[in-house]
């Protein structure tokens, strides 16, 4: 007998004890009949527009390009749902055109092989960006969508139709292998035009692209590809296509992959309406049939996709080793005013920035006061316990004197073995005298884990030294004071703060 639901038990938990796997199912659905009506419809246009001629040539067919550009946006797990949606909108649409059972079989089993092969040889993508800088991506491209996978794709329609004897009754041996010549072309232009429009759609839509900001540029980039398409697309005196092509590359080294992979889609469909016209530089001047210039066509398209990968890619490569070689610089700058040991400033840092403090001293005339700090009985401490302990003494006191409160102005360094120096501009000696005791007692306050009471425990001393910058006299007679009132408390016991005298003389007077 089943437990019956307690008053404590919420409700959500008795109608829908796992809701994921509806979510999950649902999801599955509007994923198959999302792909399902989107190649059905895919599949009915190209049947009523003019890029099909007599001889059954296509300049390209989307569908192919369309799931393969659907599969790289998708997780693996979904791949089977994409795949037999796409077969089923695929032979609805044959159905309803009255292709034979051989026809609809060939191009489902060519779809479910090549889709799935090409999808299983490139890299997912998930950010435009960083697909286009997987490796190896451009050689991937090449190899298996615009080459070897159309070929096969046609051979394996074009055999089952030929043996099913629905392939072009008269002259099977030059219309089979047209056949292959035709489908491979029409499915290579699919894969390099459509499945990176799909991939271009599908990761800018995250992007928010619908900020007037970033959009114009872009505008503009594609109505100048337009327009110029335009006008050379309508004469036939001037051999003009090389103008094409360099506002194609001209719109991606400007804009990016993104803009110029919209620019190349814009550019086949009025280029294939000029061709069909008789009209443009693809028709030359007429002398040629429909196939020749539909294949002439391609071939210009197809090398426009590909001179764009690679040059996206190689921008994108360029841009990031930019970016690591710039954080490698910082990070080098970083290492070069760390200390190491400590994680406080260096003394070169310390040297820059009291060269900086000094000249700024120098023109407001602010006292700036030093100390130079030097820790007790160190030498004993690291000749008893080794380096490894004696490098973490420094630390423990560096960072207790860092973390003092302090002014973003004030830089504390390590100067050098187990001193330390604090930087404080725009104090007189009086204030810096009141700092360096907070940090005597605060270091002195830190626990001794020395375990030797010959030892003690740990305690610092402190020279201090203040003045106000003048012509006649230079920073390091600053750090010379500092040393010499350091030099005294060291004499006079350790564990005490020691000024030096002149300076404070000086400063009275102010």
């Amino acid at each position: 007998m089943s437990s019956l639901p307690t008053l404590s038990q919420p409700l959500s938990e008795v109608t829908s004890p796992n809701p994921l796997p509806m979510r999950n199912w649902t999801k599955a659905v509007c994923t198959f009949l999302f792909v399902l009506c989107a190649v059905f419809l895919l599949e009915e246009s190209m049947r009523y527009l003019s890029q099909i001629s007599q001889t059954f040539q296509f300049l390209c067919w989307p569908t192919s390009g369309f799931v393969l550009g659907l599969l790289l946006r998708s997780d693996r797990k979904h791949w089977a749902i994409i795949i037999f949606a796409a077969v089923v909108g695929a032979m609805c649409s044959q159905t309803l055109a009255h292709l034979p059972i051989s026809a609809r079989t060939s191009n489902a089993v060519a779809t479910l092989i090549s889709e799935f092969f090409c999808a299983s040889c490139l890299p997912q993508c998930k950010k435009l960006d960083e697909w286009l800088q997987e490796p190896h991506l451009l050689a991937l491209y090449v190899a298996f969508p615009l080459t070897s996978v159309p070929l096969f794709d046609a051979f394996i329609v074009a055999s089952i139709r030929y043996y099913a004897g629905v392939l072009f009754p008269s002259q099977p041996h030059i219309q089979f292998w047209q056949f292959i010549h035709y489908r491979a072309i029409s499915e290579m232009l699919s894969f390099a035009m459509v499945t990176t429009l799909v991939l271009v759609i599908s990761t800018s839509w995250s992007r928010n692209p619908f900020r007037l900001s970033e959009i114009y540029k872009p505008a503009i980039s594609l109505l100048t590809v337009a327009v110029t398409a335009w006008i050379i697309l309508n004469q036939s005196s001037y051999s003009l296509i090389f103008i094409l092509g360099t506002v194609v590359v001209l719109v991606c080294l400007q804009q990016g992959f993104r803009t110029s992979v919209l620019a190349i889609n814009i550019l086949s469909i009025m280029a294939t309406s000029a061709a069909f016209r008789n009209q443009g530089i693809f028709s030359l001047g007429g002398g040629v049939d429909v196939p020749t210039r539909i294949i002439l066509l391609q071939g210009y398209l197809a090398l426009q996709m590909v001179s764009v990968f690679a040059i996206s890619i190689t921008l994108l490569q360029r841009d990031n080793y930019h970016a690591k070689l710039n954080q490698a610089n910082t990070d080098l700058q970083k290492l070069a005013t760390i200390d190491e040991v400590t994680g406080i400033a260096n003394r070169r840092s310390f040297e820059d920035t009291l060269k900086a403090e000094w000249a700024r001293a120098l023109r407001t005339q602010e006292p700036l006061a030093v100390l130079l700090m030097d820790i007790d009985n160190f030498k004993e401490y690291n000749d008893r316990f080794g380096h490894p302990a004696g490098d973490y003494y420094l630390f423990t006191i560096a960072q207790s004197i860092a973390t003092m409160e302090h002014r973003s102005t004030d830089l504390l360094a390590r100067y050098g073995g187990e001193e330390f120096v604090l930087l404080l501009p725009a104090t007189t000696l009086e204030g810096a005298s009141q700092i360096a005791e907070l940090v005597r007692s605060r270091v002195e306050l830190l626990p001794s884990n020395s375990g030797n009471a010959r030892l003690g425990s740990v305690t610092i001393s402190i020279g201090c030294a203040a003045l106000v910058p003048n012509s006649s006299i230079s920073s390091t007679q600053l750090i010379s004071a500092a040393d010499q009132a350091l030099y005294r408390a060291k004499r006079n016991g350790r564990n005490r703060v020691e000024l030096h005298d002149e300076i404070l003389i000086s400063l009275r007077s102010i």
